[in-house]
């Protein structure tokens, strides 16, 4: 009965894993940058923005408690006020200003901010 019970629940907590895990793909063309993040899939335009700048993670500091950590992000710097109510599905909204879009990992970023660069260099900061 224990072996029974234990591989429903192993296989419970895998699923929870998969489910939890946040999938996202970036594609970067000529028109902007496409962005698939939980299913949702949405058109980053280049007309949309200003400048782009990647956020490298950083851990939260052991002696400062208010401190937060800063997980690996592409920074955008939107044209104008709207961008945020456009794409509220990709965007994390901690600073409208500056809206985060979070991704997996550093690798990550990089191979992100090295495609802008390749098409609209223009727009890194």
């Amino acid at each position: 009965m224990a072996v029974f019970s234990g591989l429903p629940g192993l296989g419970g907590m895998i699923a929870a894993a998969v489910m939890l895990r946040r999938v996202h793909r970036v594609h970067i063309d000529e028109r902007g940058m496409w962005l698939q993040v939980h299913g949702h899939t949405d058109l980053i335009g280049w007309s949309e923005l200003r400048a782009v700048r990647g956020q490298e993670p950083r851990p939260k500091p052991k002696d400062d408690p208010e401190t937060r950590s800063k997980p690996p992000a592409l920074l955008l710097r939107p044209a104008d006020r709207g961008f945020t109510d456009r794409h509220p599905r990709i965007l994390e909204h901690d600073d409208p200003e500056l809206p985060e879009l979070l991704l997996p990992s550093k690798r990550a970023v990089d191979r992100a901010v090295a495609a802008i660069s390749a098409v609209r260099p223009q727009l890194l900061r």
